[in-house]
């Protein structure tokens, strides 16, 4: 039997992909992605050099993600909705065809331990079914000294009060996290 988590989560994932259908004839804004990416690198220069060696995965990629305008032969983003988004050919056309995009929860991310340099998770914890076991594997395959890039809006009191009740009464069905 499902938890009300999974039950949530699936609900969200309806959500997601039904807005992305609604809305899949938009004009992906590729250039913000790229100069995310731009800013991306600049930010992190004194970390890591992101360059063709780097190993990077982008968790919660959506139909094309920041890390298809890195550098390097060694790209991966993640989404639960690829088998989706692959068949969808405004998205990818505009994507890196060297970036491998696979079907993964953050959950249960499909590497070995110690695979990756640079972990991208972007807008991505408030969507989960466990946000707790995303940040477990993405420690899990982070190699040592590696990076984790994580970016989520969060809220004062007030903003989370207001939050929890759209969550309880699924307002914003997309969103089972409020942090």
């Amino acid at each position: 039997m499902k938890d009300r988590k999974e039950i949530r989560w699936e609900k969200a994932q309806v959500y997601e992909k039904g807005w992305w259908a609604a809305n899949r004839g938009m004009v992906i804004e590729s250039e913000a992605f790229r100069q995310w990416a731009v800013t991306l690198r600049a930010e992190l220069r004194s970390l890591l050099d992101i360059d063709a060696a780097t190993r990077v995965l982008e968790v919660g990629s959506g139909p094309i993600g920041t890390v298809n305008y890195l550098p390097g032969d060694h790209r991966y983003g993640i989404d639960p909705l690829e088998h989706y988004y692959s068949t969808v050919e405004q998205f990818t056309a505009i994507r890196d065809p060297q970036v491998k995009y696979l079907t993964a929860k953050g959950e249960a991310l499909p590497f070995p331990a110690a695979s990756f340099d640079l972990v991208i998770i972007v807008n991505v914890i408030d969507h989960c079914e466990d946000p707790g076991q995303v940040i477990a594997e993405v420690n899990r395959v982070l190699r040592p000294g590696g990076i984790v890039y994580l970016s989520h809006n969060i809220y004062n009191s007030w903003g989370k009060f207001v939050r929890t009740c759209m969550e309880k009464f699924e307002v914003d069905k997309g969103h089972p996290y409020t942090m």
